[in-house]
């Protein structure tokens, strides 16, 4: 991911004692694959490097408390899981990846809503404040209401579950929403 040009500087919002900056951008999007997951195996089918590379939109969220780690990566992955059904888009329309801090000028780590299509359809531009809210009080519900401590299955995306998990991180991150 390559900032190209920033389309709407940085707003900070406060809900309750959660505060947050976002921002968009026009982005160069590069995607690599090399392997994937098929359903039913244990392990990956793995394949030459295919390479792309397009322009599209990207929605920058970055909360005042960051996360690291797994925990970001945790977070980014609940909430694309959930982006489909708040969008309803494909899983496959918009990405959700962790940013690291600086990565956006002036700002610490956050997450990136990468719209898939060249040129962007607006999955990562119908992301306002509010709305960005929302989702993240979703993850936070969707984490919360599971009575594991660590992650299982039902409340904790699958490509988190192969690494690591980081539940408890994300919820204190989350804590205030």
């Amino acid at each position: 991911l390559e900032v190209r040009r920033v389309t709407v500087e940085r707003v900070t919002r406060r809900h309750g004692t959660f505060q947050m900056h976002t921002t968009s951008a026009e982005c160069l999007v590069t995607e690599r694959v090399h392997a994937a997951w098929v359903p039913g195996r244990d392990q990956e089918e793995r394949f030459d490097v295919v390479e792309s590379a397009f322009d599209s939109e990207v929605r920058f969220v970055f909360p005042e408390k960051a996360t690291k780690g797994l925990g970001l990566f945790h977070l980014a992955a609940v909430v694309e899981a959930l982006l489909p059904v708040f969008l309803r888009c494909s899983p496959h329309d918009a990405a959700v990846i962790p940013v690291r801090a600086g990565f956006v000028p002036g700002m610490g780590a956050g997450i990136a809503v990468v719209d898939r299509f060249i040129g962007g359809m607006g999955f990562a531009s119908a992301l306002d404040d509010t709305s960005v809210h929302e989702l993240l009080v979703w993850s936070r519900a969707m984490l919360f209401e599971c009575g594991c401590m660590d992650g299982c299955e039902k409340c904790t995306p699958p490509q988190v579950l192969r690494v690591g998990t980081a539940k408890q991180e994300v919820l204190a991150f989350l804590d205030g929403l």
